[in-house]
């Protein structure tokens, strides 16, 4: 092939995947079903409108078992247009409906699978988002499989959110990362979401005792793009998708009081900020990235955890004058125990300052924070409190600079540590040299072989 052909079928590959710059897309998908695929979409709709009052946000469901009628509909009436007949006119301007909440939806037909049978190709569904004047944030819930209806809705996303739930649901969610790497598109178009955890799941072994522990030690092995957020299991939280009235509650209006509550808003943050990141580092033109993607990378704060005070050194057995240098987030703090996989294991002495899992840093918007993930007696970061009974779980965010964190009861724990922020590169010798929690390494290791 000629070196212009070549370059001409290149730029026809990108024009197709380069996103509207007044429309941002994302699919929720995983071949496996039971992963809370629907009660994500659906939720971060409400979260997103949260999270910016001016952005309008619109729903649509590709498999019919799971419509988000049932959610945003404000009359039981039939529609007149569907998911279905709006892919056939090919722009869903018509059928867009605004339902609760203020999100919009699409009404979903059992008919929709038939709109993009296996002999269409993968651009259906975008180039009917392209005709449909609708400017905003598009969530899209896919079928349980990754037939041409999910591949449609990957196609045409700017980001998929690839729930897992567990190992299997890990397993399947490689799936959506190989056809990314077919298609030569990006990994970073894809993140997994860990969703659905039972925190209270344990296991009879040495290493990864947890399920949370566990699935983000096998997401790091694989090098599976991963949010810093996650969404625990709540009986109360399925409770708003089955009841005796047959609607779909929103976790913001009826369930403020969940752990789940705060996690989604979380999750909500994330996302947005991640789908804006993009927006700066999309290119004007195909082959000429924006002139923001350079300052962009540079601005990725570099984060170094250093202990304060004897008794944290001691406990996190490293040399103070080697800081910690954190590269992975979330980064995990909490008590070691052969039964949590913490990042950061702290060799704590009754009586306990330090629970099992204790907090986490998160890096966001080039900021790093803390979020306290239900210590008993608390974080505290800067002097101002997370945590506890009596606490909110942040996040708190540290200044340009870094601050104080303190894991424990302010006054009494000897677990203080200076959080380091700075900007300049990485050089390869503080890779290679930054010290890293063996228990961590530990489980790595035992999950590789």
């Amino acid at each position: 092939m000629a070196a212009s052909d070549e370059f001409a079928e290149q730029r026809a590959r990108a024009e197709l995947f380069r996103p509207r710059r007044d429309q941002r897309v994302v699919a929720v998908v995983n071949s496996k079903g039971g992963v809370g695929k629907t009660t994500l979409a659906g939720n971060l709709a409400v979260y997103a409108q949260t999270v910016d009052a001016n952005l309008p946000v619109l729903v649509m469901g590709l498999d019919a078992s799971s419509a988000p009628d049932d959610m945003f509909a404000l009359d039981e009436a039939p529609p007149k247009e569907t998911t279905y007949t709006a892919l056939h006119r090919g722009c869903f301007d018509s059928a867009i409906r605004r339902g609760l909440y203020g999100v919009h939806y699409v009404p979903s037909s059992p008919r929709t699978a038939e709109a993009m049978h296996p002999g269409l190709d993968r651009f259906v569904l975008q180039r009917a988002l392209r005709r449909t004047a609708f400017a905003g944030l598009v969530l899209i819930d896919t079928r349980s499989d990754m037939g041409m209806s999910t591949q449609n809705a990957i196609a045409a996303s700017d980001l998929s959110l690839v729930p897992v739930a567990d190992l299997p649901s890990l397993d399947t969610a490689k799936h959506v990362f190989e056809l990314l790497a077919a298609w030569g598109q990006p990994r970073s178009r894809a993140r997994l979401v860990l969703s659905m955890l039972d925190l209270r799941i344990k296991y009879k072994a040495d290493l990864c005792g947890d399920l949370l522990g566990l699935l983000v030690a096998s997401a790091r092995r694989l090098d599976l793009p991963l949010f810093q957020s996650f969404i625990s299991r709540s009986p109360g939280v399925q409770a708003l998708a089955t009841n005796p009235e047959g609607r779909v509650y929103s976790i913001l209006h009826e369930a403020r009081r969940t752990n789940v509550h705060d996690q989604m808003g979380e999750l909500a943050e994330e996302i947005l900020e991640l789908l804006g990141r993009q927006r700066a580092t999309t290119p004007d033109e195909i082959g000429a990235p924006s002139s923001k993607t350079s300052a962009e990378a540079s601005a990725e704060p570099i984060v170094r955890l250093r202990p304060r005070t004897p008794a944290a050194a001691f406990a996190v057995r490293f040399d103070a004058e080697k800081p910690l240098c954190v590269r992975e987030f979330p980064f995990f703090m909490g008590r070691d125990d052969p039964g949590v996989l913490n990042d950061l294991a702290i060799h704590d002495l009754h009586p306990w300052q330090i629970s099992r899992r204790h907090a986490h840093l998160i890096r966001r918007d080039g900021r790093i924070g803390v979020m306290d993930l239900g210590s008993r007696l608390g974080t505290w970061v800067d002097g101002r409190q997370l945590g506890s009974p009596t606490a909110d779980p942040g996040p708190v965010y540290f200044g340009p600079k870094g601050g104080e964190l303190i894991l424990g009861m302010r006054r009494r724990s000897p677990y203080v540590f200076d959080v380091e922020v700075s900007r300049s590169a990485v050089s390869a010798s503080v890779r290679d040299t930054a010290p890293v929690p063996p228990l961590r390494t530990a489980a790595l290791a035992a999950l590789v072989h």
